[in-house]
Parts: structure tokens; sequence; C-alpha cells
């Protein structure tokens, strides 16, 4: 969610951009040049590396090199065309790590379906074969495989836990972004 939470960090910072921008403008018609402004305006737009593939990493610096020319240049005299692009632009990185996200959380929970479903007809079979035990060997069997379900119904519980963790983060992170809109 770090990533996401950074692109969201980004719209944030074009807002600032830009309410400078336009208030610089009433104030002093000086525009400075790119130059000028890159270091200014690029080094606080720029997100650190998260985990991402190499080629996806690829994009996302090509994307951001030409997000930061538009957001420079926009806060030195660039129209909002520039803002609207740099914007749409930061929404799109946004929904396509969002989509990664979720692929990787669904995928988790595709995987410990799959485990604790095993872990469910493996304690099935083990208590069918072991009804048929007598005397001392019941007890003991029947204590461990009581024990063996309570930890089963334990780890089906963290994994609802941790899905209403992950459904309350991305919600989270929807709510912040619908905010982040509404003020722009």
């Amino acid at each position: 969610y770090g990533g996401l939470k950074k692109i969201i960090s980004k719209f944030k910072k074009i807002q600032v951009a830009q309410q400078e921008g336009d208030e610089s403008d009433s104030d002093n018609p000086k525009t400075k040049t790119d130059e000028e402004a890159l270091p200014l305006l690029a080094s606080s737009v720029r997100s650190p590396v998260l985990n991402r593939t190499a080629s996806a990493q690829v994009l996302l610096n090509l994307e951001e090199a030409s997000l930061d020319a538009r957001v420079s240049s926009r806060a030195y005299g660039a129209t909002n065309d520039d803002f609207s692009d740099a914007m749409e632009k930061i929404e799109t990185m946004f929904f396509t790590q969002l989509e990664i996200n979720a692929q990787r959380v669904e995928g988790f929970y595709v995987r410990m379906e799959k485990e604790l479903e095993r872990i469910s007809n493996a304690l099935i079979r083990h208590a069918t074969n072991g009804s048929k035990k007598l005397g001392e060997d019941r007890a003991i069997f029947y204590t461990s495989l009581r024990r063996r379900y309570v930890e089963h119904y334990l780890e089906i519980v963290e994994v609802l836990n941790f899905a209403e963790l992950n459904k309350t983060g991305f919600e989270k992170i929807m709510k912040k972004l619908d905010k982040v809109r509404l003020h722009s």
C-alpha cells in the first residue's frame, strides 16, 4: 500500500504546485527556466522504487520523467492542460499499482484457500482412519485431533482477519483518493 499512498501524495504535490504557480503568476510575471525548476519539483514528486519487476520499473521511470517535466514546467508558465495531463498520468499509475496490489492479494488468498482446503481434507481423512482405534490410543488420538482442529480453525480465522485488514486498507486508499480528487 505504500506505493499507492505515494502516488496519492503526488496528486497533492501537483495541486500545491498548481496553486503556487497560480499565485506566482499573479504576483510575479517572470518565469523560470526548466533547468531552474527541475531540481525543486522533480525531486519532490519522484517516488522510491518499490517491489516491481524490472520492465514495470522502466515504464514507471519513463512516466515519472515525463511527469517531472510537466510539473516543473507548469509551476513556471505552462498551461492547465499540462497539469491535467500530469494528473491523468498519475491517476493511471495509481490504478495500475492498485490493480497490481489487488492481484497480488487475490493470488495470496487463492493459495491460502487451497492450502486450508488441503489441510481440512487431511484432517477429515485422519479422523476417519483414527476412529477405529480403541482404548487409551483412542483418547490420545482424539486429544491430538482436537488440538489440530483448533489450530486449523485459528489459521482460518487468521486468514479471514487478514482479508478484512486488506479490505480496510483498500477502502482507506480509495477514500484518500476521493478526498484528493475532491480538492482538485
